[in-house]
């Protein structure tokens, strides 16, 4: 992955354990699961238009890193008027 810039970057790399999610937390099999490429889960991904289908108005977000991805994904679905 490149960043905007044109450096390698070693974030949000998929299937390695920066990215895995805990066991405790697994999805169950009928959960919707959203792999993002940016810190915020909006950007070139389904999720507004799962969440638009589901009828879904209100979101609550949590996260590790409310500074950068958690405050991403806010901005983003104020953006979407949720």
């Amino acid at each position: 992955m490149r960043t905007p810039g044109g450096s390698v970057s070693r974030i949000l790399i998929r299937d390695n354990w920066g990215t895995d999610i805990v066991p405790e937390l697994k999805p169950e099999p009928s959960d919707k699961i959203i792999y993002k490429t940016r810190f915020s889960g909006f950007y070139r991904t389904n999720l507004d238009s799962m969440l638009k289908a589901l009828g879904k108005r209100h979101l609550v977000f949590v996260g590790c890193t409310t500074s950068v991805c958690v405050e991403s994904n806010v901005r983003d679905a104020a953006f979407r008027d949720y």
